[in-house]
Order: C-alpha cells, then sequence, then structure tokens
C-alpha cells in the first residue's frame, strides 16, 4: 500500500514538473478529486482544453438541451422533404404545360399538312379563301373561329376570332417559356405562322366582300374591282404569310427537331427524374 501511494506521488509530481509549465497549471481552480494529490495547479482555460475535467452539472446541460437538438433536426429534415416536393410539383406542372402546348400544336401540324396542297399562288382574286379558311380552321381547337370568315364584320364572330387569335399569340409566348432552345423557338414560330395567315385570310374576305359590294353598285367587273381596291396587294400579303407558314412547318417537322421536343417533354415529369 504504502508503495502504491508513493509511486502515485511520484507520477503525478512528474507530471505538475514536467508538463506543468508547458500547460500553465493555475492552483485556484483544480478539480476537487485532485486536491491535495500533488498537484497544485490545473489549466488555465480549463473549460475549453480537450482534457478538461467534466463536471456532471455540464453533463446534466447537454441532457438537457438534447431535445432542442432533435426538433432542430427534424425541422430541417421537413423544410428539405418539402422543398424537394415543391420542385417536383414545378416539374410536374411544366410536363403538363409542355404536353398540352405539343398536343395543340400537333393538330395543327396535321390540319395543315392535310390542306397544304391547296394553297395555290396564282394571279386571279381567291375566290375560295373561305373555304381554305374553313379547312385550317378544321380542328377541335380553332373550330369555335370556322364560322367567323362567312361572316366577316358580324360582332360576336368577329370577337370569337379575336379572342382566339389572341390565345395563338400566348400560346407561342408560352411555348418559348416552356420549351428550351430552338425547340421552343420553331413551336412559337409555326402557331405565330398560323395565327398571321387566319388572320390574313379573314381580311382578305373583307376585301372580297366589298369588291363584290363595290361591283354591284358601280357596274364593275371582277378585274376592274380589283384593280380600283387594290387587290393585288393584299393577295401578296396572303401568299407571303402562306409562304411564312410553309417554312415553319418544315422546320418543326424536321426529325431531329421533333425529338428533342419530345426529349424535353419526357425529362420534365418527376417520373423520369
Amino acid at each position: 500500500m504504502a508503495r502504491c501511494a508513493g509511486f502515485h506521488y511520484r507520477l503525478l509530481a512528474a507530471v505538475e514538473t514536467r508538463i506543468g509549465p508547458i500547460l500553465k497549471l493555475d492552483s485556484k481552480a483544480v478539480p476537487d478529486k485532485l486536491q491535495g494529490k500533488g498537484v497544485s495547479g490545473r489549466l488555465l482555460n480549463w473549460r475549453h482544453h480537450p482534457l478538461r475535467y467534466v463536471s456532471r452539472e455540464e453533463e446534466t446541460m447537454g441532457l438537457t438541451n438534447l431535445p432542442e437538438y432533435i426538433s432542430a433536426i427534424v425541422a430541417i429534415i421537413a423544410l428539405l422533404i418539402s422543398c424537394y416536393q415543391a420542385r417536383l410539383s414545378n416539374k410536374q406542372s411544366l410536363f403538363n404545360r409542355r404536353i398540352n402546348i405539343w398536343i395543340t400544336v400537333d393538330k395543327l401540324v396535321s390540319v395543315y399538312a392535310k390542306n397544304a396542297k391547296n394553297l395555290e399562288h396564282n394571279d386571279v382574286p381567291q375566290l375560295a379563301i373561305d373555304r381554305l379558311f374553313v379547312w385550317l380552321t378544321n380542328t377541335t381547337y380553332l373550330q369555335s373561329i370556322s364560322a367567323s370568315i362567312n361572316h366577316v364584320l358580324d360582332a360576336d364572330p368577329q370577337l370569337k376570332l379575336h379572342l382566339k387569335l389572341d390565345e395563338m399569340k400566348s400560346l407561342a409566348m408560352e411555348a418559348r417559356f416552356c420549351f428550351k432552345g430552338k425547340s421552343g423557338d420553331a413551336i412559337a414560330e409555326f402557331i405565330e405562322a398560323y395565327q398571321s395567315l387566319l388572320f390574313s385570310m379573314y381580311q382578305y374576305q373583307i376585301l372580297l366582300n366589298k369588291m363584290s359590294q363595290s361591283a354591284k353598285v358601280y357596274q364593275w367587273t371582277l378585274e376592274q374591282a380589283s384593280e380600283q381596291l387594290h387587290e393585288p396587294e393584299q393577295r401578296q400579303d396572303l401568299f407571303e404569310k402562306e409562304d411564312v407558314l410553309a417554312t415553319s412547318y418544315k422546320t418543326l417537322c424536321q426529325q431531329n427537331k421533333r425529338g428533342a421536343i419530345q426529349r424535353q417533354i419526357q425529362l420534365a415529369g418527376p417520373i423520369w427524374r
């Protein structure tokens, strides 16, 4: 027993002599367990040293704060889940908008493909413009304005026409935002060209009606009415709109363009990514 006590004393004395000056021991705050054991000092800044003595009060304080730590972790996890769900919701909305735009455009493409051969350029007034208008609006998306060509300047049909044409402009703008790069431009340009041609046809029909009325009043022939009312200029504008639509149709129907559009639609949904 005496040997153990002596060894213990010598060990503590060695710690005080050799390590004490390095660790800057202070005799004012020695842990109770080391008081009277041969060590006359403790570390300055004892609370901040990695080898410091941890009291029972500090252990109790750590356990007391544990629920707060758990609550903070749970709140962070809930925030991450909320952000992830919001991202999925945004992607699902983008997918829905892209698929709806493409379904509408695909219908217009099909209608135009069936009737493009009827859009011929010649040097005579286009008296069958009303029939061409009906053919190009023979789809569920444009069905509401098909009859407007036969009732030009009537309030209700004209209002429906302008509302639908404005809707097509908005659809073209939306396509540029929903689809990236050249794909969005190709879709938007086709919709804009289609909308512009329909409006040009409507204006041309107004001119034809005016030519017919003037011919009856002034006893003009068709050629005279065409010359007096500047029909060739408006006919040329109509042909230019047809050419623009044909060009945009070819661009949109390129295999690589359609493939890029379909890939963007697929990648927009959370199911795929």
